[in-house]
């Protein structure tokens, strides 16, 4: 155990660097504060040998970071878009975080910094901070699963942070004396990240395929749809307008047929930029999405485990229901599916009759 300070010559800074270039593969960073120039603080890093990098910060209601940290979260996203491109970026939010770590997985070991000092310019250079670098591998895993269970908002995405930022520039545009009595009356992120509409009184019922014929999805593959927020992608042909917030998209396997999780929409239809579709070709044909609220985190990291097909569901539906439909289109049969839709409207009855099978099979 080592003990690194600011006041000294080993600075967090200097610390942080040298333990890069032991070229991890992985850097977790948790920190309330962020600097204000992010792109200025990241640059100081070679994160050449990363293959993730996460962030875990605050992003609280009713707070003055709710008109500056859309703006440093989307330089986080910018900046390794155009310098690491490769880097899977993660980022969550714990209202709640007070703690200041640093974890680096190298092999065969691994390292966490646990330190007074935020990720910001002073924090880890010109403030007077502590920190101690622990090599402990029960302590670093510890740590690591208490910071990862106590996570208000998991793997918000590049989407909601670009328009947290719009509606951050709205309420200044609006509320220019903020920064004087900076009393900010705002829960950006909690709106972008909620499924709740006022005014979606009756909301749909959708069934969304997940894989294609080239790349099916079975149950040995085990494949985990437990993310809190995903994007649910659609034919570049047709904007799926037919969703909207708050509706539900039940998402089933090209290839075993298996219900995977189901979603409420938190946003409305938005299509690919240029740039992500030259990082994802697959983009060009798949170019709409929406996104997506995960209400069934459990089932989607173990869909495997249980036999929701949808074909012998949609059976045993019209069996006990002889009358209703299992599409809104007033089908008894879910063939649409197979023959390439990105989506098929479900009747609101067997919608829900889905939604309770996923509910039940988890308690």
């Amino acid at each position: 155990m080592d003990l690194i300070s600011n006041t000294g010559l080993r600075s967090h800074l200097s610390d942080i660097k040298k333990q890069l270039e032991d070229q991890p593969t992985g850097f977790i960073v948790v920190s309330p504060f962020l600097a204000n120039d992010m792109n200025d603080l990241l640059s100081e890093f070679d994160f050449s040998s990363l293959e993730s990098f996460t962030l875990i910060t605050t992003f609280k209601p009713n707070d003055p970071e709710q008109l500056t940290k859309p703006f440093q979260l989307r330089s986080v996203f910018q900046y390794f878009e155009t310098n690491y491109p490769d880097i899977n970026i993660s980022i969550h939010i714990n209202n709640s975080l007070h703690g200041k770590l640093y974890f680096l997985d190298l092999t065969p070991y691994k390292k966490l910094l646990l330190s007074s000092a935020n990720f910001t310019r002073n924090g880890l250079s010109n403030n007077s901070e502590w920190g101690m670098l622990i090599s402990d591998e029960d302590v670093i895993q510890q740590a690591k699963d208490e910071v990862f269970a106590d996570l208000d908002l998991e793997g918000i995405t590049e989407t909601q942070v670009k328009n947290a930022c719009m509606h951050a520039e709205h309420y200044a545009d609006i509320n220019p004396n903020w920064t004087a009595k900076p009393e900010v009356e705002a829960d950006i992120l909690g709106v972008l990240t909620s499924a709740e509409d006022n005014a979606n009184h009756n909301p749909k019922y959708f069934l969304k395929p997940i894989g294609h014929t080239d790349s099916p999805i079975w149950k040995d593959d085990r494949q985990d749809f437990s993310q809190q927020f995903q994007k649910q992608n659609f034919s570049s042909s047709k904007k799926p307008v037919a969703i909207a917030k708050g509706d539900y998209i039940i998402t089933t396997a090209i290839g075993s047929c298996s219900l995977l999780s189901y979603f409420r929409a938190t946003g409305r239809p938005e299509f690919a930029t240029a740039e992500e579709i030259e990082k994802a070709p697959w983009l060009k044909r798949w170019g709409w999405y929406i996104e997506s609220k995960n209400y069934s985190r459990d089932f989607g990291s173990r869909w495997w485990e249980f036999d929701l097909e949808r074909n012998r569901l949609a059976n045993e539906f019209n069996e006990l229901y002889p009358q209703i439909p299992v599409t809104k289109a007033g089908g008894f049969n879910l063939k649409s599916i197979n023959y390439g839709s990105d989506k098929l409207e479900l009747s609101p009855e067997f919608g829900r009759f889905l939604i309770d099978k996923i509910d039940v099979a988890v308690k």
